[in-house]
């Protein structure tokens, strides 16, 4: 340096630096040394005066980087720093075996196996020192039962999601970066295929864990009447907590599965009622099946009846309608033409009932015999009467009829309440004419009761023309005019004497009171 008498003041630092050493002063070219930043007395002017620096030795630094293990996935990295000075220490990470170049302040995260470096900065009495460490790190290992279930369920009961709880002590998420917590939900991780735990203490995260299927618990259960009655409607119901379409089919029972059609049966018979949906959400495939019949019903204990106009003895004297009982209808054909009645027939054997709630029966046994006469006797005359069945009262002037009365069923002939027999469903009456006009009643029943009743007035004949005729009784009476016949004289005898007044044939005569006599002719 130069300077003038007087002091210099020395540098306290130097922009220089050695390695390994500290600069501690500086020594003139006479040897002596002075401190950094000492003054230094000159008594010469335009005096050459040189320093050099005074060094020394520093300390040799030391650090020792001791790796906390194991090393987990999401934890933090913890060690222990040992080293002889107050220098910080600077940590950098590799993946093992890459290049120095490759170090980075950035602490890995992803499972792996690393080295750390621990730099010890060098300080004013400490060389700068170096400590590499490898470690490795790794997913936490999985509790035995890493996680369970808790279902979600709708209103209606059925499990539309559910959560994913961890084992005690962990919080999950759906990935290791992502935030863990007291559950996921499985709808959110079900693409991933599983969830992370992470230990609550130690901040550990697993590895994946896989989810585990789950099928939530379903109560199929199908309800149908265990026996119905064919003609009936039969509901079913059929309930399943699955979130699947539900179908319901029907087979006869013994039949294959292929035979399940969705067609209700009505026929009578044994079948098996199906509820199927496929595999959907939580649920499995649902297949629950019932047995159930449909029977015939049975008989009424009041059968079917007879019904018309009743006559004697059982028999009917109208047309007979076959009546259903009380509650239900009847019909000769299974399934149709169910009516309250039916028109009688012989031929029908057999009747089909029908309660009023629609149950049916199959075929009844029927009793189909019944006495009917619904005509009453007939009367036949000889066809020259012109009389065909008379009604009321037949006026006929013949000395004697004969006419007969006729019915299938006849059972009971009066005339004039005096009986005929009666045989082989016919009676025949012969009537005789008197004196005069009697009257003469007829009546007729058969055994269903049916009668027959009318009225004959039988006149003998001579009455046709009020011609006396010889040797008979006969009854005049007043204000008619009667002859006799042009052939001969006539006497009268009357109460059985003859008087002797003679009358010409051919003459006519009135007499003043009724009377009743007979004429005979004069010998």
């Amino acid at each position: 340096m130069t300077a003038g008498a007087g002091t210099v003041t020395l540098l306290s630092e130097a922009d220089f630096k050695k390695t390994g050493y500290k600069l501690t002063g500086w020594k003139d070219t006479d040897g002596t040394q002075y401190a950094l930043g000492a003054e230094c007395e000159v008594s010469e002017s335009n005096y050459v005066l040189a320093f050099d620096a005074v060094w020394t030795e520093k300390k040799a630094g030391s650090v020792d980087i001791d790796v906390k293990k194991p090393v987990y996935v999401g934890a933090d990295f913890k060690y222990d720093i040992d080293k002889n000075s107050d220098g910080d220490v600077t940590l950098e990470y590799k993946k093992k075996g890459a290049k120095d170049e490759d170090y980075s302040k950035k602490v890995p995260t992803e499972p792996g196996t690393y080295t750390v470096r621990a730099s010890l900065e060098e300080t004013d009495d400490y060389t700068l020192a170096v400590d590499t460490a490898d470690f490795e790190i790794t997913y936490l290992s999985a509790p035995e039962n890493p996680y369970s279930y808790q279902e979600v369920k709708n209103s209606t009961g059925t499990v539309t999601d559910l959560k994913i709880l961890p084992a005690e002590g962990y919080s999950v998420g759906i990935s290791v970066t992502d935030s863990f917590g007291a559950s996921v939900l499985y709808s959110a991780v079900v693409t991933s295929g599983g969830v992370y735990l992470k230990n609550i203490d130690n901040k550990g995260i697993t590895d994946k864990i896989a989810l585990n299927e789950y099928t939530a618990k379903d109560t199929p259960k199908i309800t149908v009447p265990e026996k119905t009655y064919y003609g009936t409607g039969f509901s079913v119901t059929a309930i399943s907590l699955s979130p699947a379409e539900k179908t319901i089919t029907y087979k006869k029972a013994g039949a294959p599965d292929s035979a399940y059609s969705a067609t209700v049966p009505t026929a009578p018979g044994d079948y098996v009622v199906r509820l199927s949906a496929p595999a959907s959400g939580f649920y499995a495939a649902v297949n629950e099946t019932k047995n159930f019949s449909i029977v015939y019903l049975e008989a009424p204990s009041d059968k079917a009846y007879l019904d018309g106009k009743k006559g004697n003895d059982g028999w009917f004297k109208s047309d007979v309608e076959i009546k259903a009982p009380k509650g239900y209808l009847i019909s000769t054909t299974l399934g149709t033409g169910y009516t309250d009645s039916i028109e009688w027939s012989d031929k029908i054997k057999k009747l089909y009932y029908r309660r009023d709630d629609g149950a049916m029966t199959d075929a009844v046994d029927f009793d189909p015999s019944a006495k009917i006469d619904m005509k009453a006797p007939v009367a036949k005359f000889d066809s020259s009467l012109g009389i065909n069945n008379p009604s009321g009262t037949v006026k006929v002037t013949m000395d004697n009829l004969t006419f007969t009365l006729e019915d299938d069923n006849l059972e009971k002939v009066t005339v004039n309440n005096k009986p005929y027999d009666v045989s082989k469903g016919k009676c025949v009456i012969r009537l005789d004419s008197g004196s005069d006009t009697e009257s003469w009643i007829v009546v007729a029943t058969d055994k269903a009761g049916n009668s027959y009743t009318f009225t004959i007035e039988l006149s003998p004949q001579w009455m046709s023309n009020n011609t006396m005729p010889a040797g008979r009784v006969v009854t005049l009476k007043s204000n008619i005019e009667y002859s006799f016949a042009g052939d001969g004289d006539w006497m009268v005898e009357i109460e059985g004497k003859v008087d002797n007044t003679v009358y010409a044939g051919g003459s006519k005569f009135y007499v003043k009171g009724n009377m009743e006599c007979k004429f005979v002719k004069k010998s």
